[in-house]
C-alpha cells in the first residue's frame, strides 16, 4: 500500500532527479570496477610469463583471497551504511565517530586474520593439493600477502566511507590510479628490469603492496580533507557505542559473501569430470561477466547510499522511489548485454581464447546465463537498498540458502539428468534467477523493511536519523 502510493504520486521531474544521483554515484564506481578488470588482465599476463605453475599458484591464492576480501565487509558495510544515515540526518559528528570505530574495528579484525592466515596456510594448500613448484609460488606469494590484509582493509573501509558521502568519483581516481602503478611495477620487481632484482611471483605481490599503502595514505588525505573523517585524535579515543550495531549489519553480508566465495572451489569437483575445458570456460567467464556485474554492483553502490541518505532524513518516498529507479535503470542497462550473451557469444569467448571446444562450451554457458542476468542486476541492487536500511539479515536468508543450493542442483542436473557441464550452467543461471526475483518480493514485502518505512512516514522528513 505504501510503496504504490509513494510511486503512484511521484511526478516525471522527481524520477528524473532519482536517475541523475544514481548515474552521479554509479558511473564512477563503475569505471573503477572496469579499471580492476583492465588491471586483472594486466597481471595475469605478466605473471603468465613466468610460467604455468606460477599461474596456478597465484590462481590458488585468488581462492583464499576471495574469502579475506569478503570478511571486510564485517566492519565496511555497517560503517557505509551508517555514515550514509549520519549524512542524511545532517549529523556530521555522529558520522565521523562511526567512521572512527569501524576503523578500530577493521584492524582489530585484520590483525586476528593475519594470524588465522599465517597458521592456517600449510593445511589450505594442502587441501588444494598444490605441490611442487605451483606450491612454491602460492606460498611466496601468500606470504607477503598475509601481513598486508590490515592495509587491505583500510583501502576497503576507505571505499566505504567515500560511497557513504556519494563521493566515488574521488575513490575512484585514487584507485585508478594506484591500479595503473600496480601495472608498472608488476614486471620491474618481477623481471628485474632498469637493474631492480628479479623477485618473479613475490614481485607481484610486492607491487600490490606498494600501490596499496599508496592508495591507503592518498584516500586518508582526501578523506581528511573532504571532511569526511574527524581529528586523528578521534582514531585514539573511537569509542565502542556503535561496535555491535556496526556487526550486526556486517555479519549477514560476510555469510553472504563468503558463501558464494565457497560455492564456486565445490562446483569444480563436477566440472571436472567432463575434462578441463569446462573448467577453463568457467574461468573465462568470470572475466566476460565483469562488465555487467560491476555494472550491477556499481548501482548496487548507489542505491545504498541514496537508501541510506533518505532514511537518515527520514524520507520514506525517496527510499521507495531510489530502490525503484534503481531496478530499473538496471534492466535497461542489462537487457542489450542478455541480448549479446544470447547471439554472439562466440565472439566474447573468441576475444580471450582460441581453443575451438573452450569456445563452444563457452558459448552454451553464455546463452545459458544471459537467460538471467536480468536477474543478477536485480539481485545486487536490491542488496544495495536492504544494506541502505541496515536490514542486510532481510536478503542474508534469501542469498545463502539459494546460492548453496547450486551445488545439489548442479549435481542433479550435470550427473543425474545427464545433461553434462550445461547442468552446472543450468544451475548457476536458475539460482540467480530465483535470488533476483526473491529479492525482487522481499524488499516490497519483508516485515523489518515494511516497520522502518512505516515509522520513516509517521515522521517529518527533517527529523534526525538514527
Amino acid at each position: 500500500m505504501l510503496e504504490g502510493q509513494i510511486l503512484g504520486a511521484e511526478g516525471k521531474g522527481t524520477v528524473n532527479q532519482a536517475d541523475r544521483e544514481l548515474h552521479r554515484i554509479a558511473v564512477p564506481a563503475m569505471l573503477g570496477y572496469l579499471g580492476l578488470i583492465a588491471y586483472q588482465v594486466v597481471d595475469v599476463f605478466w605473471i603468465g610469463r613466468l610460467g604455468a605453475e606460477a599461474v596456478a599458484g597465484v590462481g590458488a591464492v585468488a581462492f583464499l583471497q576471495w574469502v579475506v576480501f569478503g570478511l571486510m565487509h564485517l566492519s565496511g558495510t555497517g560503517c557505509a551504511t551508517l555514515v550514509a544515515q549520519a549524512v542524511g540526518a545532517r549529523d556530521r559528528r555522529l558520522a565521523h565517530r562511526v567512521a572512527a570505530q569501524a576503523t578500530v574495528l577493521s584492524i582489530g579484525l585484520s590483525l586476528l586474520l593475519v594470524v588465522m592466515a599465517a597458521l592456517g596456510q600449510s593445511q589450505a594448500f594442502s587441501l588444494m593439493g598444490l605441490e611442487g613448484a605451483t606450491l612454491t609460488a602460492a606460498q611466496r606469494y601468500f606470504e607477503i600477502f598475509v601481513p598486508t590484509i590490515p592495509l587491505h582493509y583500510l583501502v576497503f573501509l576507505g571505499e566505504r566511507i567515500f560511497s557513504a558521502y556519494g563521493d566515488t568519483r574521488t575513490n575512484t581516481v585514487i584507485v585508478t590510479s594506484a591500479l595503473l602503478l600496480n601495472a608498472i611495477l608488476d614486471p620491474l620487481l618481477m623481471f628485474g628490469w632498469f637493474g631492480l632484482p628479479a623477485l618473479g611471483v613475490s614481485g607481484a605481490a610486492f607491487a600490490t603492496m606498494l600501490s596499496e599503502a599508496i592508495a591507503l595514505v592518498a584516500k586518508f588525505v582526501f578523506l581528511r580533507r573532504r571532511g569526511y573523517l574527524g581529528p586523528v585524535t578521534e582514531l585514539l579515543r573511537p569509542g565502542r557505542e556503535h561496535l555491535r550495531t556496526l556487526l550486526r549489519i556486517g555479519t549477514p553480508t560476510v555469510l553472504t559473501n563468503v558463501t558464494w566465495s565457497f560455492v564456486y572451489p565445490l562446483l569444480v569437483p563436477v566440472l571436472t569430470r567432463f575434462g578441463v575445458v569446462p573448467l577453463a570456460c568457467l574461468s573465462i567467464a568470470h572475466r566476460i561477466e565483469g562488465v555487467p556485474y560491476f555494472a550491477s554492483l556499481g548501482f548496487s553502490i548507489a542505491v545504498a547510499t541514496l537508501v541510506g541518505q533518505a532514511y537518515g532524513r527520514r524520507d520514506a518516498p525517496s527510499v521507495i522511489r531510489t530502490a525503484a529507479r534503481g531496478t530499473v535503470l538496471i534492466t535497461l542497462y542489462l537487457l542489450p548485454v542478455s541480448l549479446l550473451f544470447l547471439l554472439v557469444p562466440e565472439f566474447f569467448f573468441s576475444l580471450l581464447n582460441d581453443d575451438p571446444a573452450v569456445i563452444a562450451e563457452g558459448a552454451r554457458y553464455l546463452r545459458i546465463v544471459g537467460l538471467f542476468e536480468v536477474c543478477m542486476g536485480w539481485e545486487l541492487v536490491l542488496e544495495g537498498a536492504f544494506n541502505g536500511l541496515g536490514n542486510t539479515r532481510g536478503y542474508m536468508f534469501l542469498a545463502v540458502p539459494l546460492t548453496l543450493f547450486r551445488i545439489p542442483l548442479a549435481w542433479l542436473l550435470a550427473i543425474t539428468c545427464g545433461l553434462g557441464p550445461a547442468g552446472v550452467w543450468w544451475a548457476i543461471g536458475l539460482s540467480t534467477c530465483a535470488k533476483g526475483l526473491c529479492l525482487f518480493l522481499a524488499f516490497r514485502t519483508n516485515r523489518t523493511n515494511r516497520t522502518l518505512l512505516a515509522a520513516l512516514s509517521a515522521e517529518p522528513c527533517s527529523a534526525r536519523g538514527s
